[in-house]
Parts: structure tokens; C-alpha cells; sequence
């Protein structure tokens, strides 16, 4: 229900999913990256989602509701139109991809979005 709702802070909503989808790949045996990911919206908010990586640039992002969409189901899509798809989620509003964190308790600060985007390929498996 507090899903549904939005109820709670957006960090707690984000662990919570993350968190929830590492039991579930656990469980079935399967790894697909998964993160914490917190952005900042405009000059001056920040906000936490979740982040899941496909091949190479391709991902999913599950803001209060997902963001990576099609048929009412997630899809992984490259990077570049995730981000567009974010940003007019926020009213078109500036996004940046500025930290994630993810198991075993890693965190990790971004400085530009290519930056983000040489992790999210390179590094992020």
C-alpha cells in the first residue's frame, strides 16, 4: 500500500525496492546490477530511485513510479533516453546522476554524468 501511495521519504521507498530485488534475484539464482541511485532535480533537491543495468548502456529506473516503461512493464533502454524520460518525469526539471549505493554497502559520488556513464558501462556488473 505504501508503495502504491508514495508514502515515506523517496530513500526509504528506494532502499526498500533495491533491497527487494536483491532477495528476489538471490532467490532465483539470477544477477542483474541494482542500485540505489540519487539524483539531484534542479539547483537544489535530491531524490533517491533505483537503478538496474542491462548490456552495455542500457537501463531501468524506477522513480515513484517507473520511469523506463513500455506496456506497463519495465524496460531497459539506453541511457541517454532514460535520462530524457527522467527529466520530463520532473517536469523537464535539470537531472544528475550524482551517487549510488549498492551491496556490500558501496557508495559511490559522481562529478559529472560522464563520469556516471564510464562507471554505469565499465564498472557497474
Amino acid at each position: 500500500m505504501a508503495f502504491k501511495h508514495h508514502r515515506g521519504t523517496c530513500g526509504s521507498y528506494a532502499q526498500v525496492l533495491v533491497t527487494l530485488y536483491y532477495v528476489y534475484f538471490d532467490m532465483v539464482g539470477k544477477k542483474i546490477p541494482v542500485a540505489y541511485l540519487s539524483i539531484g532535480i534542479g539547483k537544489e533537491r535530491h531524490h533517491g530511485c533505483v537503478l538496474m543495468k542491462g548490456e552495455g548502456d542500457l537501463v531501468a529506473i524506477v522513480d515513484w513510479d517507473p520511469i523506463t516503461i513500455q506496456n506497463n512493464m519495465i524496460k531497459f533502454m539506453p541511457l541517454e533516453l532514460a535520462k530524457r524520460l527522467h527529466s520530463e518525469y520532473w517536469a523537464g526539471e535539470e537531472i544528475r546522476y550524482d551517487g549510488v549505493w549498492m551491496r556490500p554497502n558501496l557508495s559511490i559520488q559522481f562529478i559529472s554524468f560522464e563520469e556516471f556513464r564510464r562507471w554505469l558501462i565499465e564498472e557497474f556488473i
